[in-house]
């Protein structure tokens, strides 16, 4: 047991024997264990009892439910964007006339030669802040109204080129250290790769913002590393082959409390102006049309690490099927 729940626990035991034991007979108890390692893991104890030669003898049965509660979160998370997506298709269009009408006549009036530098200056703040209202409805409708995916077969190590290139002058300018390291003869994966470099930019821009926050100008690490043909440990999946990115850096890493939150539509732990909430958010569910998985964790040593998992097995199906 973890140090500050050990008094509890055995708080609990000593109850539970000295009373009425019989009200835990049968019954499921969620509580925390610890690994050797010093990981933290959810557990479920199951109590059963029975008499041998007239001595109540208890049994407890312990199972690690890391990954049970993991897919109770993904179900969770499904059943958020799903409300959030109808809630915001129905406002961002509300909103997105009005502020199409406020543009319009802003940007009339900026075309007008004889105003004077302060009315300009004012319609100037006008239009640039509506702009900006544009550009969270954009992020909204993406989000609400995420597009089939078109899907090709594709070479994750690829996309990752290209999405750093992109990211090339920032890290620079951040004296961000950068490496990549792809696995050789990486398998093809059926997928959008516009979408795949959507979710890799977004997660860059957020290790980016984390480690220049803990770092400043100095002393960044971003790592990069893909495999291939990896198979699930929990026996999930049985049979398919998955492709995995793992993006780590030295950052801030994640508070405890919000790891479970950070996948969720709005949800930002930077300052007010500076971020909607939806990268996070728009990324989970592309990783989820395509059939994968995106987890984040803490890594021991300071910062986090995202892993994006995406299946082998559907650019299989493809080549059979045009055979």
């Amino acid at each position: 047991m973890p140090d500050k729940y050990r008094t509890v626990f055995q708080t609990g035991a000593d109850n539970f024997l000295a009373n009425n034991a019989s009200q835990f007979i049968g019954k499921s108890i969620e509580f925390v264990g610890q690994k050797k390692s010093g990981s933290k893991f959810p557990i479920d104890i199951s109590i059963s009892e029975c008499k041998i030669e007239g001595q109540k003898i208890y049994t407890a049965i312990l199972v690690d439910i890391t990954e049970r509660k993991h897919l109770q979160q993904q179900l969770l998370q499904s059943e958020k964007m799903a409300a959030v997506g109808q809630l915001v298709a129905g406002v961002t269009h509300e909103v997105n006339n009005p502020l199409a009408v406020v543009m319009g006549y802003s940007e009339m009036l900026l075309m007008e030669e004889d105003l004077n530098d302060d009315m300009r200056k004012y319609l100037q703040v006008i239009y640039d802040e509506a702009q900006k209202s544009k550009d969270v409805i954009q992020d909204l409708l993406s989000f609400a109204r995420m597009h089939e995916p078109d899907k090709q077969l594709v070479n994750v190590n690829d996309i990752i080129k290209k999405t750093l290139t992109l990211k090339e002058y920032d890290f620079k300018k951040h004296d961000v250290e950068v490496k990549y390291t792809p696995a050789p003869d990486i398998s093809t994966i059926l997928a959008d790769p516009n979408q795949i470099q959507q979710v890799l930019l977004n997660l860059l821009i957020n290790a980016e913002y984390s480690m220049v926050s803990r770092n400043g100008k100095r002393g960044s690490r971003l790592l990069i590393d893909t495999k291939s043909n990896v198979r699930r440990s929990d026996g999930r999946d049985a049979g398919t082959s998955f492709v995995e990115i793992y993006v780590s850096d030295n950052g801030k890493g994640i508070d405890e409390e919000f790891v479970n939150k950070i996948f969720d539509p709005f949800f930002t732990t930077k300052p007010e102006g500076e971020g909607t909430g939806l990268g996070l958010s728009v990324s989970y569910g592309i990783i989820e049309d395509h059939k994968g998985e995106i987890r984040a964790f803490n890594n021991d040593e300071g910062g986090a690490t995202f892993r994006i998992s995406l299946p082998i097995t559907q650019n299989i199906e493809v080549e059979s099927a045009s055979a």
